[in-house]
């Protein structure tokens, strides 16, 4: 037997399908596209589809002869009373589990039984009383109260289509801000992000194309196919320590940033000098990675944000990060925040070494060529590819700590 709008509420239920529209934005959206076709875009994903139900064709089906069991706790014994049983079939369209949730507003009475078939409802009565009425009356309140409960939900369905599109707008107009914020904040960094003209040595991209070599095959290291040169590697990576840097020089801004958050500081950053080319949460293999430098249709650097919650954290990470790597996929690197109560900062760091160095694809380490990737908290590692022993993945950790702020309150 089915319960009829006594579940979970409706309301909730529209809550959750905001935050994923928020989610869903706050991942997609970025200023270089169409406001209008990605709010369309938005719409024709989340909005929903009504339940209806034609009064009109609600009918009875014949009824049957049936034994209903009357108990007289009194005596310990159950009696068989000859009974009638109705069902009354009311045909819908829509999706049926809209059916059993609970509208804001509802009508209680009848707690009517029955089954949700694919595209009608039945609800069973059963009368053993001679006078016909009392059924006819018990039969006309259920269908009204299921009736009520039933256009409460649509009205509830018609409201959230009606205000998707304003709803969609004011967070895609919120994520621009978000994202207008995060551009100003990178050129307030103490590091000359915004000279772009005028851009000093120890910043060593100045928004130009990253180049794809295509080097010679050698016995060692097998890499036939289009590859970023490890001095361009190390580039990005050293304007990704800068920005990381800053996050601990400025822990009023960061400590209470989630990892979607923290990735967005690094997207406008790689951006400012990639001309667009990182993305976030882009799908690689068989996941979304966080970030993806992609030129050309090559992945020239795959990137993983972390929040440290113990090691575990770092091995499902590694595995994961793999999980996104296909054969041609060669640099990679894993970006982890240390905000936990009682983690000593250097406790930490002399995990990691021990963790990557007990992984089964574990090769060697990795030397910066780079000085900006030689302090503390910066590992470099060769690990041999999952899916060939003969092939490389270079795989960069980047441990930075975002002190806990002292509440003064």
């Amino acid at each position: 037997m089915n319960s009829f709008f006594d579940g979970r509420l409706f309301k909730d239920y529209l809550d959750e399908l905001k935050a994923e529209i928020k989610h869903k934005i706050d991942d997609e959206f970025d200023s270089n596209l169409d406001e209008d076709e990605f709010c369309e875009y938005i719409i024709s994903t989340y909005v929903i589809s009504e339940i209806i139900i034609d009064e009109r064709k609600i009918v009875k089906l014949p009824a049957r002869e049936t034994i209903r069991h009357r108990n007289f706790p009194i005596f310990n014994e159950s009696v068989e009373i000859p009974a009638i049983q109705i069902t009354i079939e009311i045909p819908f369209q829509g999706p049926r589990e809209y059916l059993t949730f609970k509208p804001s507003s509802r009508l209680l009475g009848m707690n009517p039984k029955g089954r949700i078939f694919e595209d009608r409802i039945h609800l069973y009565f059963e009368s053993s009383d001679s006078n016909p009425q009392h059924l006819n009356n018990r039969i006309k309140n259920t269908i009204d109260e299921v009736l009520t409960n039933y256009k409460n939900i649509l009205n509830e369905i018609k409201k959230f289509n009606e205000n998707l599109d304003q709803y969609i707008r004011f967070m895609i107009r919120k994520r621009g801000e978000r994202m207008a914020q995060i551009k100003e904040f990178v050129k307030s960094i103490d590091f000359p992000l915004q000279k772009r003209e005028e851009v000093p040595p120890t910043i060593p991209i100045k928004r130009r194309r990253i180049v794809i070599e295509k080097p010679v095959p050698s016995k060692k290291i097998k890499e036939p196919y289009s590859v970023i040169a490890l001095h361009l590697y190390e580039e990005i990576l050293s304007i990704c320590v800068n920005m990381a840097l800053a996050m601990e020089r400025s822990p009023d801004t960061f400590e209470r940033l989630t990892e979607p958050q923290i990735r967005d500081f690094f997207l406008v950053m790689l951006n400012a000098f990639f001309k667009g080319k990182a993305t976030a949460e882009t799908f690689n293999k068989e996941g979304k990675t966080d970030i993806l430098i992609r030129v050309e249709n090559n992945n020239v650097l795959i990137v993983e944000c972390k929040i440290w919650r113990g090691k575990k954290i770092l091995e499902t990470s590694i595995d994961q990060l793999f999980n996104y790597t296909t054969w041609r996929d060669t640099k990679t690197a894993i970006f982890i925040f240390n905000k936990e109560k009682g983690v000593k900062f250097s406790t930490l760091l002399r995990q990691i070494d021990s963790i990557i160095k007990n992984h089964s694809n574990y090769k060697e380490e990795y030397h910066f060529k780079n000085e900006n990737l030689r302090g503390e908290g910066l590992f470099g590692y060769i690990f041999n590819h999952p899916e060939d022993e003969d092939r490389r993945i270079y795989l960069t950790i980047m441990a930075f700590n975002i002190p806990e702020l002292k509440d003064n309150t």
